[in-house]
């Protein structure tokens, strides 16, 4: 087991290391050229500028059981589906449960700011002392759980605001059928099966949401396609014969 750290603008890399050192867990702070980083206990790992370069190369890296440390829902989204413990650095965890509420969330939130052009009406939290205290003593939590072998243990949301912000109804985006969702599987309609990864993650230049998903044959290649598109019907003019009414369709039990 190891940490990783999506260390972009992150405020809690020394709780992390403080705590991790504790435990004698080994630390890896992932970070853009943008940053520059130093650390007397911590691995840094440099990645090229770029969208979402971080968020792809930490997800390559983790694996089921270790520790996550991230503000972005996508890339916690990614990690979960590994099987990683993610954690934000307000000290709740991300789960399959509550991470597809807190994307689609944020993206009605961007689109009531941008498409019918009001000021979004939450202030943002200003971080204190005890917001690093709190997260350095659930993030001890975890790893002692992790130690003890009692990860189940371990409660998936902290009381209060965040409860509400994890079970919170998930907007229409208008496609008329579910979302897919981590760990599903979907059905393309040239015969293929994919596993979806990460639904839906968005851009951080272009804000377009879209669909992560690895095949379930060949290489097991990871995949990355406009939500749009991946939930669009099958153009029948190229395509006469197709079996199915949409590009995707998700495998029933």
């Amino acid at each position: 087991m190891q940490i990783f750290v999506d260390a972009d603008s992150c405020p809690v890399v020394a709780e992390v290391e403080s705590v991790a050192s504790w435990h004698d867990v080994p630390v890896t702070l992932l970070c853009d050229t943008n940053h520059a980083l130093t650390s007397d206990y911590s691995k840094i790992v440099v990645i090229g500028a770029g969208a979402d370069a971080v968020d792809f190369a930490l997800v390559t890296r983790c694996e089921a059981g270790d520790i996550v440390i991230t503000q972005d829902y996508g890339l916690a989204a990614m990690a979960v589906a590994r099987g990683a413990r993610v954690l934000h650095p307000d000290g709740w965890l991300y789960t399959e449960e509550n991470i597809d509420g807190l994307i689609q969330g944020r993206h009605s939130n961007y689109r009531a700011r941008h498409l019918l052009y009001r000021p979004f009406s939450q202030v943002p939290h200003k971080r204190t002392q005890e917001d690093d205290d709190n997260f350095a003593v659930r993030l001890d939590e975890l790893l002692s759980k992790a130690e003890e072998g009692e990860w189940t243990d371990v409660d998936e949301v902290t009381p209060g605001k965040t409860v509400e912000r994890a079970t919170e109804e998930i907007p229409d985006l208008g496609y008329g059928r579910p979302l897919p969702k981590a760990g599903e599987v979907w059905h393309h309609f040239k015969g293929k099966q994919y596993k979806i990864i990460a639904c839906p993650v968005i851009h951080t230049e272009t804000r377009e949401l879209y669909c992560v998903y690895q095949a379930l044959y060949g290489d097991y290649g990871i995949f990355c396609r406009p939500l749009d598109m991946f939930m669009s019907e099958v153009d029948r003019k190229k395509y006469p014969e197709a079996q199915q009414r949409y590009r995707f369709e998700r495998q029933e039990a």
